[in-house]
C-alpha cells in the first residue's frame, strides 16, 4: 500500500511539473508566434536553475546576434576569472634625480587598462590628478625639469575591435579602450552652424594633435554622420547635413589619445599647485632612478561590473575582456581574452560552439549566441557565486527599478524581482536575466533580430511574456537559505 501510495504521489509530481512547463511553453509561444515575427529569428529559453532543465523554449539552437546581452558572458568570467575585489592598477613614478625640491628627469604615468580614470560615472572615487599633486607635493617637489609622459607598453596597440564597425568609433558609445584610459575617453566638441559650414571648432576639455574635417552642408536638416581617423596625427571627419541654428552645436566625439589629456591634466593641476612643469628634454643617462609616487587603485571588479551593465558601457566591457587576457599570461587583446572566456565555460561542461564572441562588449553586429548558451551560462555562473562571493543577478539591472523596459512591470508583484540586462542595435532586441532576482530559480532568454513593427512594441510585447511566464506562483522568492 505504501509503495502505491509513493508511485502515485510521484504521478501527481510529474503531473504538476508538466502543467508548469505547459504554461511556460503556452506563454513562450503566444509571444513567438505573432504575426509580427513572421519573418524573424526568435530565440527564447526558459530554464530551471536547480535541474538545468528546459521548462520552455522557442529554436533555443539559433545563433541570433546578442547586441549587449554579450557584456553578461564577459562580466560573469571576469568575475569567475579575476575575482570580486579585483582593481585596475595605474602607477606614476617620478623617473630621474630627485634632488631637494627638484626632480631632475619626468613624471611617468603608466597604465595597466583602468577604464575608471577621470570617470564621470566614479566621481567620488579617488581622483588619480589629485593624488599625483598630493604626493609630488608631500615630496616637496616645487620643479620638474622634464615634462608629464606616458607609458602605454603594457598593451598592444589595438585600441578598437577589429569587427566593430567603422561609423561607430566616433559616437559616445563607441570608444576604444587603452592601456590608459580618462574621462571615459570621450570629450565635447563644439562648432558654430550659424552661416554656410561648420566653423570655430573647440574640444572641451582642450586637446591637441587632433583636426576636425568637416565635408559637412549647413543647411535645413540635421542629419549628420562622422568618422575617426586614428593614427599619428588623428582627426574626426564631419559629413552629411547640419541644422542650420544660432546656437552652437555640442556632443561627446571619441578622444583619440585619451592618456595624452590625462597627462596635460596633471601638468596643469601641478602648475595651479606651483609645482613648475619645465618640459625640458632629459638625457637618458640621467633617467636611472625610479620612485613610485603613485599606485592608483581602481574601485573594485563588482562596482565596475554593476556600473557597465547598467550603463551597457562597451569600453569598460572590453577594459574587462583585456584584463582577462592580461589575467592568463597573454598579451592583452580582445583575441586572447575571448580565448579564456571560452576556456572558462568549457572547464564548466558548458558547450561553447553556439557562442560566437567577436569582442566583450556585444557591439560586433557579428556577434552571436543562442538562447539556451545564454540560460547554460547564466545558470552556471549563478552556481559559480558560491566561489565567487557574489551573485550576478544582483549586479544587473532589475525591471521596474532599474533598466529599459517595465513600465508594466512597475505596477505588478514582479517590480525589482526580474534581473535583465538588455541588448538592441538596428534590427536587434535582445533581453536575457534571472527570476527571482534575489535568489534565482530560472535563467531565461529572449534574443529578436529583424522583427516587423516598432521597437517599443516589441519590448512591451517581451515585457508582457516576462509577466505571463513569472507572475503569481512562479513569482515567489525562494527563501535564501534554500
Amino acid at each position: 500500500m505504501k509503495r502505491i501510495l509513493t508511485i502515485a504521489a510521484g504521478v501527481l509530481l510529474a503531473g504538476s511539473a508538466m502543467a508548469q512547463v505547459n504554461e511556460f511553453q503556452v506563454a513562450v509561444d503566444r509571444f513567438a508566434h505573432a504575426d509580427y515575427l513572421r519573418n524573424a529569428s526568435v530565440g527564447v529559453c526558459v530554464m530551471d536553475v536547480d535541474s538545468g532543465t528546459v521548462l520552455a523554449s522557442n529554436a533555443p539552437d539559433l545563433a541570433i546576434t546578442t547586441a549587449s546581452t554579450m557584456k553578461t558572458v564577459t562580466s560573469a568570467s571576469a568575475l569567475a576569472l579575476l575575482g570580486k575585489d579585483y582593481c585596475f592598477h595605474t602607477t606614476v613614478s617620478a623617473i630621474g634625480e630627485l634632488k631637494g625640491n627638484r626632480l631632475r628627469g619626468n613624471v611617468v604615468v603608466k597604465g595597466f587598462g583602468d577604464p575608471t580614470l577621470g570617470s564621470r560615472h566614479f566621481a567620488s572615487h579617488p581622483n588619480i590628478v589629485a593624488e599625483v599633486v598630493a604626493a609630488l607635493d608631500s615630496l616637496g617637489v616645487k620643479k620638474i625639469d622634464g615634462s608629464i609622459v606616458y607609458d602605454e607598453s603594457a598593451y598592444p596597440f589595438e585600441t578598437f575591435s577589429d569587427n566593430w564597425m567603422i561609423e561607430d568609433l566616433a559616437y559616445d558609445y563607441g570608444p576604444g579602450v587603452h592601456a590608459i584610459n580618462f574621462h571615459d575617453n570621450l570629450v565635447k566638441l563644439s562648432f558654430d552652424r550659424s552661416g554656410t559650414e561648420a566653423t570655430d571648432f573647440v574640444f572641451t576639455p582642450a586637446i591637441g594633435n587632433c583636426q576636425v574635417i568637416s565635408h559637412a552642408r549647413v543647411g535645413d536638416v540635421q542629419n549628420m554622420y562622422r568618422l575617426l581617423n586614428i593614427g599619428p596625427n588623428p582627426n574626426i571627419i564631419l559629413y552629411g547635413d547640419i541644422r542650420r541654428s544660432d546656437k552652437r552645436y555640442v556632443d561627446d566625439f571619441v578622444n583619440p589619445n585619451p592618456a595624452q589629456l590625462l597627462c596635460d591634466s596633471i601638468e596643469h593641476s601641478l602648475k595651479a599647485a606651483d609645482i613648475d612643469v619645465k618640459n625640458k628634454r632629459i638625457k637618458p643617462e640621467d633617467l636611472q632612478d625610479t620612485l613610485l609616487v603613485v599606485d592608483h587603485r581602481s574601485p573594485q571588479l563588482t562596482r565596475i561590473v554593476a556600473s557597465l551593465l547598467d550603463r551597457s558601457d562597451n569600453m569598460f566591457t572590453e577594459a574587462l575582456l583585456r584584463a582577462i587576457a592580461r589575467n592568463d599570461g597573454k598579451d592583452a587583446t580582445a583575441a586572447n581574452g575571448m580565448a579564456a572566456v571560452k576556456r572558462l565555460w568549457e572547464s564548466k561542461g558548458i558547450d561553447t560552439k553556439p557562442l560566437f564572441q567577436r569582442d566583450g562588449s556585444g557591439l560586433a553586429r557579428n556577434g552571436k549566441a543562442t538562447a539556451r548558451f545564454f540560460a547554460q551560462m547564466l545558470r552556471q555562473a549563478n552556481a559559480d557565486s558560491v566561489a565567487t562571493g557574489v551573485r550576478l543577478a544582483s549586479l544587473m539591472t532589475h525591471l521596474g527599478v532599474t533598466g529599459n523596459i517595465g513600465k508594466q512591470i512597475k505596477n505588478s508583484p514582479l517590480k525589482g524581482k526580474i534581473a535583465s540586462k538588455s541588448g538592441s542595435m538596428g534590427d536587434v532586441q535582445c533581453y536575457v536575466g534571472y527570476f527571482p532576482a534575489d535568489c534565482p530559480k530560472y535563467t531565461w532568454a529572449v534574443l529578436v533580430n529583424n522583427w516587423q513593427g516598432s521597437r517599443s512594441h516589441l519590448k512591451d510585447e517581451i515585457e508582457t511574456l516576462l509577466l505571463n511566464l513569472f507572475t503569481q506562483r512562479k513569482g515567489e522568492s525562494r527563501p535564501a537559505d534554500e
